[in-house]
């Protein structure tokens, strides 16, 4: 007894796959009702089958176009029937103008009558037809032109131009200022000028004491007394003459240790706000000077307001939009119609297809029933000599008649012979296929049925497979 590989079980677990593969094989044809639902199922025979499937097929459609061509033999038939009337009667009234008992007025009478039958006659050989097809005004000097259209296309490719706005992008360097005030605490002193006896006198202010809030006090040569302070709320400089009747002589101001700036900005402004005069200068020593002009009236008080500006270079980006026409290719097709003009016989027989395999045709010839291939055309009855003519070609004509109604007869009996051997012909290969191709449900049944049990069987035998290696473990204990 042994436990790593139940044979047992893997013969029933086999025999079970076997048996439910060949099940879902005969529920398939069971289903559809067919032998062989694809090649697999039997090669050579599906081979042979739609072999002939293809005959089949086209027996189907030889046996319409039988069909097809037994109606036009009838079309041509009943054409003929009715000019055959026109001649009996036409040869009737040429009998009667025979007869010497008629005037002359009378035969015209009939001659008009004649020359109606002639033109009815001429009428139907021009007007029957089938699908187009005339059948009683083919003679063999005269051609028929068949137009063919066909049809080119041709493919190539041109450049077409093509405009779009492109917008570009491009770096432009721009000089921007930036204006601030001046830190006063930077400047290291303040230099007032002023001359107003010609000597001139120069007074040096230290910004120390300025910025801490005191007011710097002097008197000059001219005994004029000025106090300098400075204002915060402004961040300004402001120069004050008192005690003395006239007007402030100053010639300029130098404030000395400004730096760090491009270029300094200020105003000396009067005691009334009007701006006098306004000069600024960035010398090279970091020295600005605000000049306030010689002799100037009505200064009492200045205002030294300044404001450094710095210079930098900075890089904007622009856009600008332009036209840009460029060629692209596009696809054309170009379509040429061509005309060709093919002339054949007038009397080219028409051929049917009788069978499902080339050759396999049967032609009928069209006839000329007009009155000119009758030789009838100038038929005339004026006179008794012309009548008595008259009869013979008229004899003529309706024996030519009756003999391509014969003919018509013939081709709509061989046809129909044939038509009889295709039906039989299909029949016997339908047969044929559906002994290859269709299942014989009785015999699939009970295949399926064999089927469905052993299925059953095989689960049960894999059941109990699966149970004989239970005895081991008493063996074990």
């Amino acid at each position: 007894m042994i436990i790593n590989n139940n044979v047992s079980a893997l013969n029933s677990y086999r025999n079970l796959n076997q048996n439910q593969f060949h099940s879902s094989k005969v529920l398939e044809k069971l289903s559809s009702g067919l032998r062989i639902n694809r090649a697999v199922d039997d090669a050579a025979g599906l081979a042979i089958s739609e072999k002939m499937k293809g005959q089949i097929r086209g027996l189907n459609q030889a046996s319409r176009n039988i069909l097809d061509g037994i109606s036009l033999t009838q079309t041509a038939d009943g054409g003929l029937q009715e000019v055959q009337n026109k001649l009996q009667r036409i040869r009737e009234l040429t009998l009667q103008a025979s007869n010497d008992t008629l005037t002359t007025p009378d035969r015209e009478y009939i001659q008009e009558e004649i020359d109606q039958l002639k033109k009815g006659i001429n009428d139907i050989a021009n007007q029957t037809h089938f699908n187009g097809i005339y059948l009683l005004n083919r003679s063999g000097d005269s051609y028929i032109e068949e137009r063919i259209v066909r049809t080119i296309e041709t493919d190539y490719t041109i450049m077409v131009p093509v405009t779009t706005i492109v917008t570009e992008t491009f770096i432009e360097e721009v000089l921007s200022e930036t204006i601030s005030d001046i830190d006063l605490s930077t400047i290291e002193k303040v230099i007032l000028h002023e001359q107003t006896t010609g000597i001139p006198d120069e007074f040096e202010i230290p910004l120390e004491q300025l910025i801490n809030g005191e007011t710097f006090t002097f008197t000059t040569q001219a005994n004029e007394n000025y106090e300098v302070y400075i204002d915060l709320d402004q961040n300004a400089i402001i120069v004050d003459k008192f005690n003395h009747p006239t007007f402030m002589h100053l010639s300029f101001i130098d404030i000395v240790g400004v730096d760090g700036y491009d270029r300094i900005e200020g105003d000396i402004v009067s005691y009334l706000g009007q701006i006098r005069n306004t000069e600024s200068l960035k010398r090279p020593e970091g020295h600005v000077s605000f000049t306030s002009g010689h002799n100037g009236t009505g200064f009492t008080q200045l205002t030294v307001k300044f404001h450094g500006v710095n210079q930098e270079v900075i890089e904007l980006e622009r856009k600008v939009q332009r036209e840009v026409t460029t060629e692209v290719e596009q696809q054309v097709t170009e379509t040429v119609q061509t005309v060709e003009i093919i002339r054949r016989p007038a009397n080219e027989p028409v051929i049917l297809q009788v069978g499902a395999n080339e050759d396999q045709n049967f032609i009928v010839n069209v006839v000329d029933v007009r009155t000119r291939a009758l030789e009838i055309d100038h038929l005339s009855v004026l006179t008794s000599e012309t009548a008595t003519d008259a009869i013979e070609k008229l004899d003529q004509a309706i024996a030519s008649v009756s003999t391509k109604r014969s003919s018509f007869g013939s081709y709509q009996n061989a046809l129909e012979h044939i038509l009889s051997n295709v039906t039989n012909s299909h029949e016997n290969l339908t047969s044929a296929n559906s002994r290859i191709r269709d299942a014989d449900m009785a015999l699939k049944m009970t295949e399926f049925t064999k089927r469905n049990i052993l299925t059953q069987s095989a689960t049960a035998m894999l059941a109990q497979s699966n149970q004989l290696p239970q005895g081991i473990l008493q063996l074990l204990s």
